[in-house]
């Protein structure tokens, strides 16, 4: 970036480029691609954010060209996961793109503050954001640099999952390998195909950097890490991660296999889509929301039994049910107190010796006292 007298120059090349339409309040934020600033639409009185491509960038008309196309093509959609363009410009050497001014956080900044994430918390951003790919692989654009960086949180509640800077870096790639220039993107979100430098790539190429954030996510790491640009990106065209539940065992099992699903280094044995791997996400059971089809019975025990014999306790563990089902099958159970006497003789010894009744006992005492009192 400028610094001092260059920077004030550059600023007021900016302002001219926007004429009396925007008011640029400050800079927000800067990467390999140019940089962002806060500013205002003085026509429509919003709050926008305007981004600048870098200058050596904007000078070369094939990615002038491409950028445009694809920022139109995005303009099209309308989806609350989409971060829109508003506007595209050029003047004197500076292309830059008019969008929203989103309140919020990068999921990159939330990870520098906490390590790494819930595995309820990354389920829900990754299912939003599987809704967002999955609108944007339908009408046929590829992100191709999906990291954390890219993926901004709205608001200060839960921050719903917005994606930004489609077709970036799709152009910028495509334009240095044209002119013999050096790969372009992030290493450490690649995926293998985008490495080895093939010529087609499709959607199943962003489910794998989906795949890479969501392990950085639930671990506090890349799945590949190394001294060197190099040594990342030879992991992700030869190595396979470390399990995921190996780091931390608290995330589900489903979860984890999702995302490991998605590292799987051949296109063809990943998701096929993002609804595929959004419904995998979704099915994704946690312990907490397992719940028995009716609570647990009470321990009748009586405290009593605690303290018997050995010969009371072998007494009390013989199974009297047959004894408690052919006296309930007799007419006995008519007489007066009947009922009271069994339960008052058989409940103690049948409870401390069997537990509550289970399952079967419980429908054939329901079923056979019915038969017996319905008139």
């Amino acid at each position: 970036m400028p610094a001092g007298n260059e920077d004030q120059a550059f600023l007021r090349q900016l302002e001219t480029a926007l004429g009396n339409d925007y008011h640029v309040d400050r800079l927000i934020g800067q990467g390999g691609f140019g940089r962002v600033y806060a500013a205002t639409d003085v026509r429509l009185g919003r709050s926008v954010a305007i981004k600048l491509i870098r200058p050596d960038l904007a000078g070369a008309r094939a990615f002038v060209d491409r950028f445009r196309s694809e920022g139109t093509a995005l303009a099209k959609f309308r989806h609350p996961g989409i971060v829109p363009i508003y506007d595209i410009r050029e003047h004197e050497g500076l292309i830059y793109y008019v969008m929203p001014l989103i309140e919020g956080e990068t999921v990159r900044t939330k990870l520098e503050k906490r390590g790494r994430l819930s595995p309820k918390e990354t389920q829900r951003i990754l299912i939003e954001l599987c809704d967002c790919l999955a609108a944007t692989h339908r009408g046929g654009i590829v992100h191709r640099d999906i990291k954390p960086d890219n993926v901004i949180l709205e608001g200060t509640a839960l921050g719903k999952a917005l994606l930004m800077d489609f077709g970036i870096a799709k152009t910028v790639r495509e334009l240095e390998e044209s002119t013999g220039g050096l790969l372009m993107g992030t290493p450490t979100y690649m995926s293998p195909e985008q490495v080895s430098g093939d010529s087609v790539l499709d959607h199943r190429s962003d489910l794998y950097s989906v795949g890479v954030m969501a392990y950085h996510m639930l671990t506090g790491k890349p799945p590949f890490q190394g001294n060197s640009a190099h040594a990342v990106l030879a992991g992700h065209v030869t190595d396979r991660p470390e399990p995921i539940r190996k780091k931390h065992p608290s995330v589900p099992r489903g979860l984890a296999e999702a995302v490991e699903r998605c590292l799987e280094k051949r296109p063809e044995d990943r998701f096929q889509s993002a609804a595929e791997l959004s419904t995998a996400l979704q099915l994704v059971v946690f312990a907490s929301d397992v719940e028995l089809d009716e609570p647990a019975p009470p321990n009748y025990a009586m405290p009593f039994f605690a303290g018997l014999s050995v010969e009371c306790a072998a007494f009390a563990a013989l199974d009297i049910r047959p004894l408690f089902i052919a006296l309930t099958s007799t007419e006995l159970w008519y007489m007066a107190g009947g009922f009271g006497l069994l339960a008052v003789l058989l409940s103690p010894v049948a409870r401390a010796a069997t537990g509550p009744l289970d399952a079967e006992m419980r429908d054939w005492y329901r079923n056979h006292t019915r038969r017996k009192i319905t008139p």
